[in-house]
């Protein structure tokens, strides 16, 4: 890959957080105000953040039948920003939740025993169930104390997916502006500590 490819993906990675961090701002905002308003509106900007993390996800981590020039593209831009194989960013399961909804919703009317269905729940899981709430009922909860999303039985912490993408961000940034793949020429980027995008309530939802 030439220094201007290079540059191109560079460019789009950086974009692409950037919808991350809108998203993520949109959800804290929403957190924080408390304000009693829809909060399907909450879980549309959860779902766009998680198809945005795919999207920059997809730079670094190929699809299994991935041609082998996309392949050798996603080694690259790894090495480049100083990534490894376990990155939370790699697994896509959440976005492929979102895009084959159907098919979960398909599953659950098969499988589930009291046919109970939770969505766009703001809260603790512990706050709901009891016996007729299996975790594969959930279809989207935010848990504002864990920072955890769950979605039929997967979890994932957004505060650590956000403070990824942070790094990511400001790495790549580094890199448009210095031109050089050195790895000397990388900063420790391992001290950021990111100011928290989803806040934690003070109070329960």
């Amino acid at each position: 890959m030439d220094s201007h490819t290079k540059n191109i993906f560079l460019e789009k990675i950086v974009e692409e957080c950037d919808n991350c961090l809108s998203a993520a701002d949109k959800m804290n905002k929403f957190l924080v105000s408390q304000v009693a308003e829809d909060q399907s509106t909450f879980f549309k900007n959860m779902k766009d953040f998680l198809i945005h993390t795919a999207a920059i996800s997809k730079m670094f981590w190929p699809a299994k039948n991935s041609p082998k020039k996309t392949r050798g593209r996603c080694k690259s831009l790894l090495k480049i920003i100083g990534l490894d194989e376990k990155h939370i960013l790699k697994d896509r399961k959440f976005r492929n939740h979102f895009e084959h909804y159907d098919e979960r919703l398909d599953k659950w009317d098969k499988t589930s025993t009291n046919h109970t269905f939770i969505r766009d729940y703001i809260g603790p899981r512990s706050s709901i169930g009891g016996t007729a709430v299996e975790d594969t009922d959930i279809f989207s909860l935010f848990d504002p104390e864990t920072n955890l999303f769950y979605f039929r039985g997967d979890t994932v912490n957004i505060q650590e997916m956000i403070t990824s993408i942070i790094q990511i961000k400001e790495r790549a940034k580094y890199i448009l502006v210095d031109h050089s793949d050195r790895k000397a020429g990388y900063r420790d980027l391992s001290l950021i500590r990111a100011s928290s995008v989803v806040k934690r309530q003070s109070t329960p939802i």
